[in-house]
């Protein structure tokens, strides 16, 4: 589910239409809660931006990122979509994903002016890029055992042999350029945002889930062993469980693959369609009945 950090800051919603289904669900509610995996994506594709918005950054990337956009934003803005080498961009993923929980989060709690412009650089910068896109396809499939590897698809070598063509867009210069302005406008969206670090219930506690509330559920696959953001194994049954026990008063949106668990009839179920060629079983979501009352026919 995953977009172009960069280049939705300045396209409308349906420049994803999954981000676009996700918001026609959800309305515009006063409090939008995302308790795990701290993406971006949802935020910048909202119609509108008002009331309380929290998400769970427990491997503290964004608040390094926006630490470190403040403290010194030309040494992030160098570190932004400079690398168009696959085994770099696999090897940034497999650190951002087993290592910047572990990691970052204490040294920014403990001291109010280190951060890491270097890794607030691949954060954004690697998900501004589609072969940084194909490498990390490439490293998840390794923390899902279940799947097969990503990288024997037809689909990701016809990519990767089309890699001249990006070099085709604007020197290096102007790329430096857009690149900074983008990711100042990236800080100013997220300033707003309450960011906090730790276990994915404490952004649902009863105390959050006041008013008009939406709440994005994007759990780690069922059998990885370790996601993004370091939870355990079972977090996708206790998610899917808490999403079973609030649904009716609250808009949902639950995420997984077809294969991970049923959901109840009166769940809508949107599914975004794997690409040509991908080995990948099709992504879902599940919306609520919570959604219902705000929405009419969609597809």
């Amino acid at each position: 589910m995953e977009i172009d950090i960069l280049q939705a800051l300045s396209s409308p919603t349906t420049f994803n239409p999954v981000m676009g289904a996700l918001w026609r669900h959800f309305g515009d509610p006063n409090r939008f809660i995302q308790p795990l995996e701290a993406w971006v994506e949802p935020l910048l594709a909202r119609p509108s931006v008002r009331g309380a918005e929290i998400i769970n950054d427990a491997s503290a990337l964004v608040a390094n990122f926006l630490r470190a956009v403040k403290r010194d934003p030309e040494a992030v803005t160098a570190d932004v979509a400079s690398t168009i080498s696959e085994p770099e961009l696999t090897a940034h993923y497999h650190w951002l994903v087993g290592h910047a929980g572990e990691s970052l989060a204490p040294l920014l709690a403990g001291d109010p002016e280190w951060c890491d412009p270097k890794i607030a650089g691949w954060w954004a910068g690697d998900s501004s890029s589609w072969l940084a896109a194909e490498a990390k396809a490439v490293a998840r499939a390794q923390w899902s055992p279940s799947e097969p590897k990503i990288h024997q698809c037809e689909t990701v070598r016809a990519r990767l042999s089309s890699i001249a063509a990006s070099l085709s867009g604007p020197g290096p210069e102007e790329r430096h350029q857009d690149h900074a302005a983008r990711l100042q406008q990236l800080a100013k969206r997220l300033s707003g945002v309450t960011i906090l670090c730790g276990d994915w219930r404490r952004a649902v506690s009863p105390t959050l889930l006041t008013g008009e509330t939406a709440v994005l559920l994007s759990p780690p696959g069922r059998f990885a062993a370790k996601n993004p953001q370091g939870a355990p194994a079972g977090v996708p049954d206790a998610c899917r469980q808490w999403a079973l026990e609030h649904g009716e008063q609250l808009r949902i949106a639950l995420c997984g693959r077809a294969n991970d668990a049923k959901m109840p009839s009166d769940w809508e179920e949107y599914e975004r369609k794997a690409e040509a060629g991908s080995c990948r079983s099709p992504e879902r979501i599940w919306f609520s009945p919570g959604c219902k009352d705000i929405q009419g026919t969609l597809f």
